[in-house]
């Protein structure tokens, strides 16, 4: 049975706008409800701009919850969005040596990464944020972007390759991860899937 229909989405600034507008139609046209978090600093809400195309800045994201006022308990997904948020969301605001990322967003991702069936999907950078840990990636198969390769490995994943380059879609229990923009539809499809078994 579904622990929920709560699908929260890590998001910040310089995300992949097409993913957060497939995540914010698609997921509510499968019955569940789709809320954007992030670290707010204080504010009610913040305004995230999306990548450039272009030159251009194709649109923007309204967060109006902030990551520490939520737990991972109560959402049946997290998704961390592609672009470069996910290293925007590893911000420490006073660092100390050693140790695991003390984000708030990275606090949240552990959390659900060990809430029992609580999925964890992500495609293309955001990655990133879970190499922020130690423990996170250690022996999970996955995939991701090319240019974080190197970070993934190193957080000691196992990164999946086909014929031809990285895998398009990796799925080891609750965590999915898709590795570009491109297989978007196939992502959410995998995702869909997951939480509806």
């Amino acid at each position: 049975m579904l622990k929920s229909n709560q699908i929260a989405i890590l998001i910040e600034q310089h995300y992949d706008h097409s993913e957060w507008e497939s995540f914010r139609t698609f997921f509510p046209s499968h019955g569940f409800s789709v809320t954007p978090v992030s670290r707010l600093w204080g504010q009610p809400k913040l305004t995230f701009y999306a990548n450039a195309e272009d030159g251009v800045v194709p649109g923007s994201c309204v967060v109006s919850t902030d990551v520490s006022s939520v737990q991972a308990k109560d959402f049946a997904a997290v998704v961390i969005i592609g672009g470069y948020a996910s290293d925007r969301l590893r911000y420490e605001e006073k660092p100390i040596p050693g140790g695991d990322c003390q984000s708030p967003a990275a606090l949240f991702l552990t959390a659900a990464m060990a809430e029992p069936g609580t999925i964890v999907a992500t495609l293309c950078h955001g990655l990133w944020l879970l190499t922020a840990c130690s423990t996170l990636l250690k022996q999970r198969r996955v995939t991701c972007a090319s240019n974080v390769l190197r970070d993934v490995e190193h957080a000691g994943a196992v990164v999946v390759f086909e014929e031809g380059g990285l895998a398009d879609i990796v799925v080891d229990n609750d965590l999915i991860t898709a590795n570009h923009p491109s297989v978007l539809n196939q992502f959410l499809m995998t995702v869909l899937e997951r939480l509806q078994q």
